[in-house]
């Protein structure tokens, strides 16, 4: 299962170099920091939620922004003290005070 729909996300790979299944925690982080509306609703549908899940709680939710931390919080029923403390990295990393 090629990226197809994602295609617009991996502007920086090679044309369908990039596969769901080979290369899942790269599309679900992808996906979770830059997709939109329809790419987040195909993800879910094509891999499921405990593995966006897993992925997010594996990665500590590093390149999420607090927006979409809180969003996903949300939708995947994440643990609000974990939620939290990766709000509280997102809002403190070097990206997010050079943006203030």
């Amino acid at each position: 299962m090629g990226t197809g729909a994602f295609d617009r996300l991996f502007w920086d790979y090679p044309a369908r170099s990039i596969r769901t299944d080979a290369d899942r925690d790269l599309v679900v982080r992808r996906v979770t920091a830059e997709g939109g509306w329809r790419e987040m609703s195909l993800l879910r549908s094509r891999i499921g939620d405990q593995a966006i899940r897993d992925v997010i709680e594996r990665t500590e939710a590093r390149g999420l922004s607090p927006q979409r931390i809180r969003f996903w919080q949300l939708v995947l029923g994440l643990p609000a003290q974990k939620a939290n403390a990766w709000v509280r990295r997102a809002q403190e990393s070097t990206w997010a005070r050079r943006a203030r």
